[in-house]
Parts: C-alpha cells; structure tokens; sequence
C-alpha cells in the first residue's frame, strides 16, 4: 500500500537518488491506487481512483476534483447480492438488490439504478410465463416471440372441431359433424316439388361466457376429382335454440331439401366471446 504524494517537487535542487526514490513511491501509488485508508484527495486529479482499504470500496474522483464517487466493492468479482428486505442500512459500495437490480447509495438508503419499467418510465421488466401469456390479464410482464405463442396454442384446442381464444376474449369456435339422415319434416310445396325441412341443434366445444355474435354454416360437398350431381339443399343457422336469446352454449342448424334419407356431414364456424 502507498499513499505518498504522487506528484514530484520540481524545485530545485533535487538530487539523483532522491528523485529516484520520489519516483519510485509516486509510482507506487499511482500503480496501487492510493491504497489505504486516510482520504488521498489533497494529492489526487479529477478521475484519480482510491482503493479505500478502510471501507472495503474503490473510489474514483469527480470531475471537479472536490467529492469521491464509490465504483465497487474492492477485490470483489461480482456486486453483493441481497434480498429486499437484507438490504444493508449503511452503504457498502454498489449491491445487487433481487427482483430490482443493481443499487447504489442514495444518502440514506440504496436506490435501484433501474426502476420498474411502465408505459412512461423505461426501466426492468419481467418475462411472462407460459401460465401469465395464456391468462391473458397480467400488465407488468412483457411477452417474448415464444411467450406470444404460448398465449395463443394454451388457449386454443387444435382439433378438428376446436376453438381458439384470442387477447381480448374474442373466441372463434369451428367444427364438423356428422347428422342423422334427413327425414320427412316440415313439409313445403315449392313448384309441385315438396321440401322437407329437418332442424338438428349442434353443441359448441365450449360455452361463451358472454355473447354468441355469429354462426355460419355448409354441407361438405364433393371433391374435385369426384364430380357428379349434388343433393339440392339450403342451409340456415340461428345461434337461439330456446326463446329469444342467443345460446351461449349450442346453436341451431336446419336443412331444407326435397331428398330424405340421405345423412349430411357439415362444416360450421361461430364466434362470440
């Protein structure tokens, strides 16, 4: 350790070996950094650095020469690290605080160098969680590509007659089903052709919570390169099933054609919330 004064007499005389041995401890104490524990500052420059070995802490000069600002702990790899409520009552140099960051001392207590970020102050943020993205409600944590992903495939069944909730609550419902064959109701008279109109009530995957906005849906038709005449048919959906309320739960479809017997395989689509 060597605290001497750093900066050599320049009035003469200064004879060979004393200006060696002056150099030498100037040297000393540059190359340790004013190492010990009595304030070196009447000898120090702005930016000089202080290894205070009465505190533990490394110190560096203002800009204006008149004040040290505590860098870190001396000898230490890594900032102390502490829970919040062990944070120590008097400064020890910078620490890291769990859950907030980096700290220094502020004058009376350590403050984060980072606060909480919000919508108008940058600062930390946490990482959402698979179970946070899929919730869909938490404000304080920011979602990842992979996060975003999670939000939408842990709230949807990807089946072939599924559903998929999207952020806000929007839910889009889809599915397909075989009916039982159309038979001989609600007869009509069209042209001198009688048409049959058979009612079935299709169950959602999952129940809205809410309101049941729209529901479409068709017969599965033939593919491409299995053409032929195809059953003349209309298809109409109503989301009521009883009363005057759309059903948060099921939806009614009828089929009105002139052909009974044959079994109808729909495609159908809803949305609600």
């Amino acid at each position: 350790m060597s605290q001497d004064n750093p900066q050599i007499s320049t009035t003469p005389p200064l004879p060979g070996l004393q200006f060696v041995q002056d150099l030498n401890k100037a040297l000393q104490t540059l190359a340790t950094n004013f190492s010990g524990a009595t304030d070196p500052a009447a000898t120090a420059w702005p930016y000089s650095t202080w290894a205070d070995t009465g505190t533990g802490t490394l110190k560096r000069r203002n800009a204006a020469n008149s004040a040290w600002a505590i860098e870190g702990r001396l000898l230490r790899s890594h900032l102390p690290i502490f829970a919040l409520a062990d944070v120590p009552a008097q400064d020890i140099g910078p620490i890291y605080i769990i859950d907030e960051g980096p700290a220094e001392w502020g004058g009376s207590e350590y403050v984060p160098y980072l606060v909480p970020a919000s919508e108008t102050v940058p600062g930390l943020i946490t990482i959402a969680t698979a179970d946070m993205a899929e919730a869909m409600v938490n404000d304080t944590a920011a979602l990842t590509p992979a996060k975003l992903a999670d939000a939408f495939t842990g709230n949807q069944s990807a089946q072939v007659s599924g559903y998929q909730i999207l952020p806000g609550g929007l839910i889009q419902q889809w599915g397909t089903s075989t009916l039982s064959p159309v038979g001989a109701f609600n007869s009509q008279s069209v042209g001198g052709v009688t048409w049959y109109t058979h009612f079935y009530v299709i169950t959602l995957p999952i129940a809205y919570t809410a309101s049941h906005y729209s529901v479409v849906a068709t017969i599965a038709g033939r593919p491409f390169n299995s053409q032929g005449p195809e059953i003349l048919s209309q298809v109409n959906t109503n989301k009521n099933t009883t009363g005057s309320s759309a059903s948060l739960t099921e939806f009614t479809l009828s089929i009105t054609t002139p052909g009974t017997g044959w079994t109808p395989f729909i495609h159908w689509m809803s949305v609600g919330k």
